[in-house]
């Protein structure tokens, strides 16, 4: 009776304190550094060398000017697995995501453009 008595105690602070397993889930807040990064695929099949290198320092010279990250990639590093060479564009957004969690937000440009007003910051632009 006594040894039943026990287990029953035993099984009931088992059940209220040592049953709960911590939440595995914890959101994470983004600290917001760096708060923007800016995202370029360049092609250098496709463009040249020289015109790249423009891109280059025209992004980190305005990343750097507003405290962003700039993350200019080459597409073929990126394996697309037999699709368009376009679809860099993605995994480098998804691979700026993952090297940057605390980003406030990713900012695509392609290598076509050209930031023309370097004085203006991205929230300038949008509000």
């Amino acid at each position: 009776n006594i040894a039943i008595g026990a287990l029953l105690f035993l099984g009931a602070l088992y059940f209220l304190f040592g049953g709960k397993k911590p939440d595995p889930y914890h959101e994470h807040v983004p600290s917001g550094h760096p708060s923007v990064v800016l995202v370029t695929v360049i092609d250098p099949s496709e463009w040249d060398t020289a015109y790249l290198d423009t891109i280059k320092e025209n992004r980190e010279r305005y990343a750097a000017r507003h405290g962003y990250q700039a993350m200019v990639v080459n597409a073929l590093d990126y394996d697309t697995q037999g699709a368009p060479r376009s679809w860099a564009k993605i995994f480098a957004m998804r691979h700026a995501l993952s090297k940057y969690p605390d980003c406030k937000f990713i900012w695509y440009l392609d290598q076509d453009a050209y930031i023309m007003d370097p004085t203006k910051s991205l929230e300038d632009q949008v509000t």
